[in-house]
């Protein structure tokens, strides 16, 4: 199954994403993931992407989730937050 990750950015136009590389079951999930994402995230309306397809991006200060990419080492830790 894909994993996603949240990541900060920042930016008032369309938030770049550098291109990472996507698991091959990310391929399958990730169309039907990014296409069901809200429009707002912690009351932040959604923001264009561009450098990826398997990316969605919400706020001024962008909070940027990229499907199909592996668990983040120490990601335990910033579960608690």
């Amino acid at each position: 199954m894909a994993v996603a990750a949240l990541l900060a950015g920042c930016g008032d136009g369309s938030v770049d994403v550098d291109s990472f590389k996507v698991s091959a079951s990310g391929h399958q999930a990730c169309p039907a993931l990014i296409g069901s994402l809200p429009s707002r995230v912690a009351g932040q309306p959604r923001r264009h992407t561009s450098g990826s397809t398997y990316a969605a991006a919400w706020g001024k200060d962008a909070i940027v989730l990229r499907c199909g990419v592996g668990r983040p080492k120490n990601y335990d830790r910033f579960a608690a937050c």
